[in-house]
């Protein structure tokens, strides 16, 4: 009686875990996009945030196929920088090429980010013994003589799936993930 009673539990919980694999087709059907756009096509929160940081803290996407998003923008092969925001109480995700805004696409689902995901999932970059030494001496220098008050940027990762007639990409800022949809083909 254990056992079945076991088989049962397990069953339920595998059947459970498969049933709540998100259906991103109805996320994107149900996706509003954002139908304003800023003076000048200017993010008015730019300022702020480049004084906040050293360098720019937004990754860079590069996608080398056109992506779609609801027959309202075709997004061209090219560079990006990624910006999230909330506005009127929704997250969106801006595309910027040369400081201006060229597209507004909303997050279909906004998620925190697990602890530990950076440190597990990000790339690492291999130094050799010599790098590791200077990277110690600057680490003293910097300890000694503060030049700026500026802080590193958030952490940031890109995945993108191909889920077949759709791409899911999934954008790791700071301590939230926001997953947009888009299609490959103007259909």
């Amino acid at each position: 009686m254990k056992r079945l009673i076991l088989i049962f539990s397990l069953f339920f919980i595998l059947s459970s875990s498969v049933l709540a694999e998100t259906d991103y087709l109805a996320l994107y059907e149900q996706a509003q996009p954002y139908h304003s756009t800023f003076f000048n096509n200017v993010d008015p929160w730019q300022d702020e945030d480049s004084l906040k940081y050293a360098w720019s803290p937004y990754p860079l996407f590069r996608t080398s196929e056109d992506l779609y998003f609801k027959n309202l923008y075709k997004i061209d092969a090219g560079y990006y920088l990624l910006t999230p925001r909330k506005i009127e109480d929704k997250y969106y995700v801006l595309f910027k090429q040369n400081g201006k805004v060229k597209f507004i696409i909303p997050a279909v689902k906004v998620t925190d980010t697990p602890i530990n995901f950076y440190p597990q999932n990000a790339p690492h970059k291999k130094q050799t013994v010599w790098n590791k030494m200077g990277q110690k001496l600057a680490n003293v220098a910097n300890g000694v003589c503060k030049d700026n008050k500026r802080q590193k940027p958030p952490q940031s990762l890109l995945k993108l799936e191909n889920l077949k007639p759709y791409y899911v990409l999934h954008f790791y800022y700071g301590d939230k993930c926001y997953i947009m949809v888009f299609k490959n083909t103007n259909l």
